[in-house]
């Protein structure tokens, strides 16, 4: 009783969502069908109408009270500030509101019992709000707090702490997802002749992946292509208040060219004593002679393989080498698990092309391809989509270079060929993890399966986290009559994706099979008594079509 007179009340704010999308409406806004189906109006009203499909956040405010209290008013206010820069030679700086929306609710002094009270709230966010941004020249976010004055001169009032909230904008219509990219240009050169360019990603996003293709018909006269390369130039446009703009200098990023091998950055970190050859915690990745350590027999006491274990400390686990140098001395074991440096996860490394990359002689062809990566959002902002009200906006444009020399000639010649894009948000990662709990008396196991989300500095579509619903039994719609034209962003054709990553998979579903074995008895179609999928069997996989199984 007495600790509560000397407490104060507490405001948190909490959102159900806290990153939103927008889907600013410009003259060439794509419409969903469905859309307008439902609508039952012409396309060309469906533009004006949309203003109404404007994004809805909804929160609660809990406000805390150690004791007794009359409140005299609830206020939530949702606010958007930025801070322009007009760049080196400008010298601007200023900032500004972007959006300002607020909800107060009047009590008129009613008493509230000591403890939990919560209110629910909700805003319309307009679907020109500028989204959030962050770059060298200025920055915008958006965050919600509240404020909670109590009745009484000496009571005052408490605030919450600001709440972030993210803003992202989709280019595609509400309810859908953003589509691919695919983008084909030519060009006419006096030195290569015709020049065909085509630009492919399932999703342009930051940091996405995209397949560059270069094309000649047949250069009229010989020719030695250096080097291939995309590069993004990235606009900014720096807007003031008093109407002024300025226009900071352009940046150039060339892609980085992604190799076919396994990335090592795509495996997970977990050491296998039975497939990696070097220990943790020892010195086996040196250049010594190696021998492989016998296992331990099943009859060896556990006491004497202990001690010994505590005076040597070396790895007793079978199949593991170590050094048999008499010199060498192997480190003490720490008390975690290390992992291996072959285990390890490493970045990304640029595969440099030959250099030159071809000669070509007078009308021979050359078909180029390459994947590429945009580079990550501390460099490459998404870009400010038609119909959004910001203050920083930018713009994208891709290009390709191609870098050559005539025969006979000396001096390099650089032809650049470009179109605009449109690159929007990172998605973010997903982080599994799978939980176990045990079997109980008066139940079966139950296998829990837990999402983390790690959120990077722009927003993600929720639909990226979500498995879509299969059935059993379920009749194809639309049965593949013909190979599929679409070529994959990876470059890589299926029997090379098998071949690659095969035996991985192989591997992971036979250290935890998903499935229990009275889930392989329901009779699911597509699977074998082992739980893995026909389709690594070679025959299944190639006659599938002709048996008419899909």
């Amino acid at each position: 009783m007495l600790s509560s007179l000397f407490s104060s009340p507490s405001v948190t704010i909490t959102l159900e969502e806290d990153q939103i999308f927008v889907h600013p409406v410009s003259s060439d806004y794509p419409v969903s069908r469905r859309y307008v189906a439902r609508l039952g109006e012409r396309p060309a009203h469906v533009a004006s109408l949309l203003q109404t499909q404007d994004p809805i956040i909804r929160g609660t405010v809990l406000i805390s009270l150690p004791s007794k209290r009359a409140i005299k008013r609830i206020k939530v206010v949702l606010e958007g500030l930025c801070d322009a820069y007009g760049g080196v030679g400008s010298g601007r700086y200023e900032t500004t509101t972007s959006l300002q929306k607020q909800l107060e609710q009047h009590l008129d002094g009613e008493i509230f019992e000591a403890g939990n009270h919560a209110f629910n709230f909700a805003f319309i966010v307009p679907s020109s709000t500028a989204v959030s941004q962050r770059s060298n020249y200025g920055r915008l976010r958006h965050y919600v707090k509240a404020t909670v004055d109590f009745e009484g001169r000496l009571m005052g009032s408490v605030t919450s702490a600001p709440t972030a909230l993210w803003v992202a904008a989709n280019p595609s219509a509400p309810g859908e997802l953003p589509y691919p990219t695919d983008i084909s240009f030519e060009h006419f050169s006096a030195d290569l002749g015709p020049v065909g360019i085509h630009v492919s990603s399932p999703h342009l996003t930051v940091s996405a992946l995209m397949n560059v293709r270069l094309s000649l018909l047949g250069p009229p006269q010989p020719v030695t292509i250096i080097s291939v390369n995309g590069v993004i130039s990235q606009t900014f446009e720096v807007h003031f208040a008093d109407g002024e703009v300025t226009h900071p200098k352009s940046q150039n990023f060339t892609l980085t060219k992604v190799d076919q091998r396994a990335s090592p950055s795509l495996t997970v970190p977990i050491h296998n004593p039975t497939t990696c050859p070097i220990n943790p915690g020892s010195e086996a990745s040196l250049d010594t002679p190696t021998t492989e350590t016998p296992p331990l027999s099943r009859g060896s006491s556990f006491l004497s393989s202990a001690a010994s274990s505590l005076r040597s400390r070396p790895s007793l686990s079978p199949g593991v080498t170590t050094t048999t140098s008499p010199a060498s001395t192997i480190p003490p074991t720490p008390s975690f698990r290390p992992v291996s440096k072959c285990c390890t996860i490493l970045p990304d490394e640029p595969v440099p092309d030959p250099s030159p990359l071809v000669h070509l002689q007078t009308g021979e062809e050359f078909n180029h391809t390459r994947i590429c990566r945009v580079p990550d959002d501390d460099h490459v902002r998404p870009s400010t989509l038609e119909g959004t009200e910001a203050s920083i906006r930018v713009s994208h444009k891709m290009s390709v270079e191609v870098r050559y020399r005539k025969e006979g000639d000396e001096e390099d010649m650089v032809l650049t060929i470009g179109k605009p894009i449109t690159i929007t948000s990172w998605f973010a990662p997903v982080s599994f993890a799978l939980s176990k709990r045990p079997r109980s008396n008066d139940g079966p196991a139950h296998l829990r399966l837990f999402f983390f989300f790690v959120r990077g500095r722009s927003c993600c579509l929720v639909d990226y986290f979500y498995l879509p619903a299969y059935s059993a039994s379920a009749p194809t719609r639309s049965p593949i009559t013909r190979t599929l034209v679409s070529r994959c962003a990876c470059n890589m054709s299926l029997k090379e994706v098998f071949d690659r990553d095969g035996q991985a998979l192989q591997r992971a579903a036979a250290i935890d099979s998903p499935l229990s074995g009275e889930a392989r008895l329901l009779g699911f179609e597509g699977l074998d008594r082992e739980g893995k999928s026909p389709a690594w069997t070679g025959e299944r996989a190639l006659y599938r079509e002709e048996e008419g199984e899909g």
